[in-house]
């Protein structure tokens, strides 16, 4: 995270999906899931935050239906695609207004092997997309990292 930036009104969570849970099932859905995680982060001027979902999957084939599921499900009427370099092997960015603040935001969904992450910023005046791209991009190399056996080293 960028310098001074801290955990916000949700702190780390995360849970393994049981082999035995009927989502788990084909055809329903969490269906491949292994595991989902996510955390808020506030900067210091208490003007914007990020928002990060993360779900692991069994193959890349469950991971590639939650990221076109999660991609559609994070487009609103008025939200607009925004052109940004792909990060991971498949993303999309986008950015609207959030429908609680009404502050703008930019979002970014993508898979890196078998794992899908979907990133918002919300800023009270203007989310920065490059700072977005950046946090994405480290995320991805650390999630590159892990899935080959590595310590994920990555960081801004």
């Amino acid at each position: 995270m960028p310098t001074g930036w801290k955990v916000g009104a949700q702190g780390i969570t995360g849970r393994d999906v049981p082999m035995d849970a009927p989502c788990r099932k084909p055809g329903h859905v969490c269906e491949g899931r292994v595991s989902n995680a996510g955390a808020r982060y506030g900067n210091t001027q208490n003007t914007g935050n990020l928002n990060i979902e993360m779900f692991s999957f069994e193959d890349v084939e469950a991971a590639q239906r939650e990221y076109e599921e999660r991609s559609a499900s994070y487009a609103g009427e008025k939200d607009r695609e925004v052109a940004m370099p792909t990060v991971g092997d498949v993303s999309i960015a986008r950015s609207g207004a959030n429908e609680f603040s009404g502050w703008p935001f930019t979002s970014l969904v993508m898979r890196v092997g078998t794992v899908v992450v979907a990133m918002a910023y919300t800023h009270r005046d203007a989310p920065d997309p490059q700072m977005l791209l950046a946090l994405a991009r480290m995320e991805a190399k650390r999630l590159q990292q892990a899935q080959s056996g590595e310590e994920p080293t990555a960081s801004l």
